[in-house]
């Protein structure tokens, strides 16, 4: 009964206010009487009860960082295996290493022309770049020192790393290049084809042009083409490959069809796609596990985004959104979390939009206008960027407030639980760490922390039924517990 009188006075004084002496008093005798464990059992029930730990959720198109002045035009992005670090090359050439844990910037001049592709090394300890001066470059991430200058005829389209980072491929001109970094030397040359458009570990996804478009799966280990798959078009504009190499999407120009790798079965999942030179390709993007694919469209099809079944090929749902046509998709660690940003105009302006979907449920969760062109995650994690046309990187991470919640105490779990404003989460933050007495509201108002006077002890019963049912239970069962 002491432990119950304890907690029970807690929770009917402490309204979500900063902690005074009384409240301390309350803190400190619910701690004495129960374990951690129990109380911290309670916090979780708290938080999942909260409407501004909803609200707070809802609001995380809030950049943690970001990242201005990187310079106009064209940009290649892309981070290493452990989502640590992020490589950007600019449109002026510039190689900027920015490091998520440090929150640091290093940068130098690596090119002289525009950038074109961009690969860490699969230990993260190398980057190789390639560019329109007909070069590809190696550098040392950790230094910044170019290692390797590999000079072509023409413009390098694309780089990689390849045999656990001791050879790198590059693709210029039609010409698929295969180089040793221990000497500089290209070991193998293969010609004929007309695109590289994805890589997956040591085979790259090859477009070869014949009759028709054939597209090739080629091992760069065995230096062999591996499969290859016939189709009835001139072109392909575009060619992707889930994670597994389970299946490829590809699109040629008038219709995207899912292929399974193993056996060769295509299936057209969306076609009539030709109308002319002012049309943007659709967006096409698996999810991480491979059971779905999702073919982004423009607004003339009153379509954001359809979502296919790749086992079955059917048509799971379709994601609806304001006109405007999608440019580029990244899905979440989990996959129950998609970011697409949306080319469209108001007026004769362009409004270009950010969209957070749930692709559980297909509802779009938040939208925020800020004119971004590319939306880039990082590697088994919830950190993605956007890239804006003004130049800025935007650093949004969907998992941290989640982890934030998880290393709350108890009582601070009960503050949230009880605080009657929505308080921005920038200001939350600075709250708990510099231990402010005031935050503001999301309306620009300034909540000052007033506790309640301490009042009579309630009835055991009815302060049992103020209480939320979620914790009214669980606060139950662990008392009879013991």
């Amino acid at each position: 009964m002491k432990r119950l009188i304890a907690l029970l006075s807690f929770l009917g004084v402490f309204s979500g206010v900063a902690m005074q002496q009384e409240e301390k008093k309350l803190v400190d005798q619910c701690e004495e009487a129960f374990p951690e464990e129990v109380l911290q059992q309670i916090g979780k029930q708290l938080l999942s009860d909260s409407p501004l730990v909803s609200a707070m959720q809802q609001k995380i198109g809030i950049p943690l960082w970001t990242l201005k002045d990187v310079g106009e035009g064209s940009w290649q992005l892309v981070f290493d295996a452990t989502g640590d670090r992020m490589a950007l090359v600019t449109h002026c050439g510039y190689v900027c290493i920015w490091d998520m844990l440090t929150h640091t910037v290093r940068s130098w001049m690596g090119h002289k022309k525009w950038p074109t592709s961009v690969a860490f090394s699969r230990d993260g300890e190398l980057l190789i770049t390639g560019a329109e001066d007909n070069t590809a470059k190696v550098w040392s991430v950790k230094t910044g020192k170019c290692l390797q200058v590999l000079k072509h005829r023409n413009k390098v389209r694309f780089v990689g790393f390849i045999s656990h980072d001791k050879e790198v491929v590059t693709f210029s001109n039609g010409v698929l290049r295969i180089w040793s970094l221990e000497s500089g030397e290209c070991v193998r040359t293969e010609r004929g084809f007309s695109n590289v458009f994805a890589q997956r570990g040591d085979t790259l996804v090859l477009i070869k042009k014949e009759a028709t478009a054939l597209i090739c799966l080629y091992n760069t280990t065995r230096r062999e083409m591996a499969q290859s798959f016939s189709t009835q078009s001139k072109e392909i504009s575009n060619c992707i490959i889930s994670a597994d190499g389970t299946y490829m999407a590809v699109f040629d120009g008038d219709a995207v069809t899912l292929i399974e790798t193993s056996t060769n079965k295509a299936t057209t999942l969306v076609s009539g796609l030709s109308l002319g030179s002012g049309f943007i390709y659709p967006t096409l993007a698996f999810s991480p596990d491979g059971t779905k694919i999702l073919v982004g469209l423009g607004a003339m099809y009153e379509i954001g985004i359809e979502v296919f079944d790749t086992g079955s090929a059917e048509l799971l749902k379709q994601l609806k959104h304001e006109a405007g046509t999608v440019i580029s998709m990244g899905f979440s660690k989990g996959g129950d979390r998609l970011i697409t940003v949306v080319k469209g105009e108001r007026g004769f302006e362009p409004k270009d939009e950010v969209c957070m979907w749930d692709l559980t449920t297909g509802t779009l969760l938040q939208t925020y206008d800020e004119g971004a062109i590319d939306v880039v995650f990082a590697p088994n994690s919830e950190l993605y960027v956007t890239v804006g046309r003004d130049r800025t990187l935007r650093v949004r991470d969907l998992g941290y407030w989640e982890r934030y919640y998880r290393n709350l105490s108890w009582h601070d779990a009960w503050t949230l639980y009880s605080c009657s404003e929505i308080i921005t989460m920038k200001k939350l933050v600075a709250r708990r760490l510099k231990k402010e007495e005031t935050v503001e509201s999301l309306d620009g108002k300034e909540i000052t922390k007033v506790p309640k006077s301490l009042s009579p002890m309630p009835e055991l019963n009815q302060s049992l039924k103020n209480l939320p049912k979620k914790v009214r239970d669980v606060l139950i069962a662990l008392l009879k517990k013991g």
